[in-house]
């Protein structure tokens, strides 16, 4: 993915994994993460027998400096986000996510949702159990 400045015309690269299917690329982010501006990228990096990349694998999170340069998947592995936003006043992201929790092979309806917390100053990531009291 390369970015391009409209006004000076310059370029930057973003880094990302390979073979990769990108779904979305959000540029301007609430909050920041260790300290810098952002992108987000949700994408698919799993392959199938044949080496392509398929949209039935989990969905990824990765975050990548604005300026460009190596993106981070922040999502754990095997999970599957299904939505994520950022709170602003607390620098944290939620993210809603499946993963294939009743091991058949495949993200179906089956599979229990959560949420996980990622927090952006620190990078760590939290399971927060669903119908759990708040703390």
């Amino acid at each position: 993915v390369t970015l391009i400045d409209t006004r000076t015309g310059t370029t930057r690269a973003l880094e990302l994994p390979d073979p990769i299917s990108i779904h979305g690329v959000w540029l301007n982010n609430a909050g920041r993460h260790r300290g810098e501006r952002f992108i987000v990228i949700t994408a698919s990096t799993g392959v199938n027998n044949r080496g392509k990349v398929t949209w039935s694998a989990p969905t990824a999170l990765f975050i990548c400096p604005l300026e460009g340069g190596p993106a981070v998947q922040i999502s754990p592995e095997g999970t599957s986000v299904m939505d994520w936003e950022i709170q602003r006043t607390t620098n944290k992201m939620v993210m809603t996510a499946t993963k294939d929790t009743n091991r058949n092979g495949k993200l179906d309806n089956d599979d229990d949702i959560f949420v996980l917390l990622y927090d952006l100053e620190s990078g760590a990531v939290k399971d927060i159990p669903l119908g759990a009291p708040p703390q």
